[in-house]
Protein backbone atom coordinates (compact mmCIF):
# COMPACT_ATOMS: atom_id res chain seq x y z
CA UNK A 1 0.00 0.00 0.00
CA UNK A 2 1.15 3.52 -0.81
CA UNK A 3 1.35 5.70 2.10
CA UNK A 4 1.22 9.49 1.74
CA UNK A 5 0.93 11.90 5.22
CA UNK A 6 0.16 15.21 3.69
CA UNK A 7 1.59 18.11 6.17
CA UNK A 8 0.21 21.62 6.68
CA UNK A 9 0.38 24.38 8.57
CA UNK A 10 -2.05 26.59 9.55
CA UNK A 11 -4.48 25.09 7.15
CA UNK A 12 -2.21 24.93 4.56
CA UNK A 13 -0.62 22.27 2.47
CA UNK A 14 3.29 22.69 2.72
CA UNK A 15 4.48 18.94 2.28
CA UNK A 16 4.08 15.09 2.07
CA UNK A 17 5.69 11.79 3.29
CA UNK A 18 5.12 9.21 0.47
CA UNK A 19 6.12 5.99 0.75
CA UNK A 20 5.02 1.98 -0.49
CA UNK A 21 3.97 0.36 -3.64
CA UNK A 22 0.18 0.36 -3.87
CA UNK A 23 0.97 -3.27 -5.12
CA UNK A 24 -2.39 -2.88 -7.44
CA UNK A 25 -0.69 -4.78 -10.22
CA UNK A 26 2.98 -6.18 -11.56
CA UNK A 27 5.81 -4.08 -11.55
CA UNK A 28 5.66 -1.85 -14.61
CA UNK A 29 1.76 -2.52 -15.03
CA UNK A 30 0.52 -0.93 -11.67
CA UNK A 31 -1.46 2.17 -12.40
CA UNK A 32 -1.93 3.12 -8.88
CA UNK A 33 1.89 3.65 -8.90
CA UNK A 34 1.65 5.72 -11.71
CA UNK A 35 -0.83 8.05 -11.21
CA UNK A 36 0.92 8.93 -7.61
CA UNK A 37 4.07 8.84 -8.66
CA UNK A 38 3.21 11.65 -11.61
CA UNK A 39 1.69 13.60 -9.25
CA UNK A 40 4.19 13.67 -6.90
CA UNK A 41 7.39 14.31 -9.10
CA UNK A 42 5.45 16.79 -11.29
CA UNK A 43 4.48 18.86 -8.24
CA UNK A 44 7.95 18.66 -7.38
CA UNK A 45 9.55 19.93 -10.10
CA UNK A 46 6.84 22.18 -10.81
CA UNK A 47 7.36 24.05 -7.53
CA UNK A 48 11.11 24.07 -8.32
CA UNK A 49 10.73 25.45 -11.71
CA UNK A 50 8.19 27.97 -11.39
CA UNK A 51 7.60 29.48 -7.90
CA UNK A 52 10.91 31.34 -5.76
CA UNK A 53 9.53 28.79 -3.00
CA UNK A 54 12.40 27.11 -0.48
CA UNK A 55 12.25 23.57 -0.02
CA UNK A 56 13.79 20.58 1.48
CA UNK A 57 13.28 17.43 -0.32
CA UNK A 58 14.61 14.21 0.03
CA UNK A 59 14.24 10.79 -2.34
CA UNK A 60 15.00 7.43 -1.31
CA UNK A 61 16.75 5.93 -4.83
CA UNK A 62 18.31 2.97 -2.96
CA UNK A 63 15.64 1.39 -1.40
CA UNK A 64 12.31 -0.61 -2.67
CA UNK A 65 10.49 1.88 -0.45
CA UNK A 66 10.22 4.90 -3.22
CA UNK A 67 10.24 6.96 -0.12
CA UNK A 68 10.11 10.71 -0.76
CA UNK A 69 9.97 14.02 1.49
CA UNK A 70 8.96 17.49 0.99
CA UNK A 71 8.65 20.45 2.53
CA UNK A 72 8.11 23.93 1.80
CA UNK A 73 10.58 25.85 4.35
CA UNK A 74 9.36 29.30 2.58
CA UNK A 75 6.48 28.60 0.62
CA UNK A 76 4.98 31.26 -1.91
CA UNK A 77 1.18 31.27 -2.84
CA UNK A 78 2.16 29.52 -6.12
CA UNK A 79 3.85 26.78 -4.50
CA UNK A 80 0.23 26.33 -2.23
CA UNK A 81 -1.32 26.03 -5.26
CA UNK A 82 0.71 23.33 -6.78
CA UNK A 83 0.40 21.80 -3.89
CA UNK A 84 -3.64 22.02 -3.74
CA UNK A 85 -3.86 20.66 -6.47
CA UNK A 86 -1.65 17.63 -5.24
CA UNK A 87 -4.36 17.12 -2.83
CA UNK A 88 -6.45 17.41 -4.91
CA UNK A 89 -5.12 14.51 -7.67
CA UNK A 90 -4.19 12.36 -4.41
CA UNK A 91 -7.88 12.54 -2.98
CA UNK A 92 -9.21 11.45 -5.83
CA UNK A 93 -7.29 8.37 -6.64
CA UNK A 94 -7.48 7.54 -2.87
CA UNK A 95 -11.52 7.71 -3.49
CA UNK A 96 -10.94 5.15 -6.41
CA UNK A 97 -8.50 3.12 -5.17
CA UNK A 98 -8.59 2.97 -1.27
CA UNK A 99 -7.75 -0.34 -1.03
CA UNK A 100 -3.94 0.39 -2.59
CA UNK A 101 -3.39 4.06 -0.98
CA UNK A 102 -3.97 5.71 2.56
CA UNK A 103 -3.85 9.50 3.03
CA UNK A 104 -3.11 10.74 6.24
CA UNK A 105 -3.15 14.59 7.34
CA UNK A 106 -0.35 16.11 9.93
CA UNK A 107 -0.10 19.61 11.31
CA UNK A 108 3.76 20.54 11.36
Amino acid sequence: MISVTLQYSGGVPVGFRCTGHAEYADPGSDIVCSAVSVLIINTMNSIEAYTDAVFEQQVDDETESGGVCFLLTKPTPEAVLLMKSLVLGLSQIREEYEEFISVALEEV
